[in-house]
């Protein structure tokens, strides 16, 4: 399955670690460690 995946990545020349790394960017920003931890709320209630 991964092997699948990797093909399917590399097929239009995706980087993986680039994807990856802008999601964790992203849920960095939607996700505020200070404020989500420890906190059940959802984050437009942060």
């Amino acid at each position: 399955m991964m092997v699948y995946s990797q093909n399917l990545l590399d097929a239009p020349g995706l980087d993986v670690d680039e994807i990856i790394n802008m999601k964790m960017t992203m849920n960095e920003a939607k996700y505020p460690v200070e404020k989500a931890k420890g906190s059940a709320k959802k984050y437009n209630e942060l």
